[in-house]
């Protein structure tokens, strides 16, 4: 599959998405930061990319039980990015 990385989700999201298999970018790599919502889902459209948006992933978050009332660190975003990848492999 193809992503776009939204710019408030860590680098290391695409690089967990490359390690297993995806073609994964971030807003960063293109040159994109800033961009409105509108560029951003055009670009992702032409690129036939789905974005990966850090409100989506605590939403899913919060369907697996995990409190989002407690901030999200990096540490357990990118333990949980793993571990459903690890899942989908």
């Amino acid at each position: 599959m193809q992503f776009k990385v939204d710019e408030n989700l860590p680098a290391e999201v695409a690089e967990l998405l490359r390690t297993t298999g995806h073609d994964a970018l971030t807003i960063q790599e293109q040159k994109l930061v800033g961009s409105g919502d509108a560029a951003i889902a055009q670009v992702c459209r032409d690129e036939a990319r789905s974005e990966v948006l850090r409100t989506e992933i605590k939403r899913r978050l919060a369907n697996t039980g995990t409190p989002l009332s407690q901030p999200l660190d990096r540490q357990s975003f990118k333990a949980e990015a793993r571990r459903r990848l690890s899942q989908t492999s």
